[in-house]
């Protein structure tokens, strides 16, 4: 439990809001509160998810920009022909062979 609350604590807040409410009403407060806990749980978890996937994304992004680097640079060595240029295409990752007249 997120507040930590015993049973005494909770019985003490049960019979005040008997007290306060009345028998009539503190159903529909109990309903309503416990509607408003599971929206805020809700929202909590899926806010949690989507900044996991954010940065589980970013890292990949980190990733294929460290691999795009080192493939361009294994690209561009002396064994490269010198009528053909070639290189990473930084939109889809494709490998481009251009002629150089």
């Amino acid at each position: 439990m997120p507040f930590d609350i015993g049973f005494i604590e909770l019985s003490i807040l049960l019979v005040v809001g008997l007290m306060v409410l009345g028998p009539d009403k503190l159903p529909v407060a109990a309903r309503q509160l416990s509607k408003w806990f599971s929206g805020m749980r809700r929202n909590i978890n899926s806010f949690t998810s989507e900044m996991s996937r954010e940065l589980e994304m970013d890292e990949l992004r980190r990733e294929l920009d460290a691999h795009k680097k080192q493939l361009n640079e294994t690209i561009e060595t002396p064994k490269a022909s010198p009528k053909t240029t070639t290189n990473v295409s930084e939109s889809t990752g494709a490998l481009e062979v251009k002629d150089v007249k």
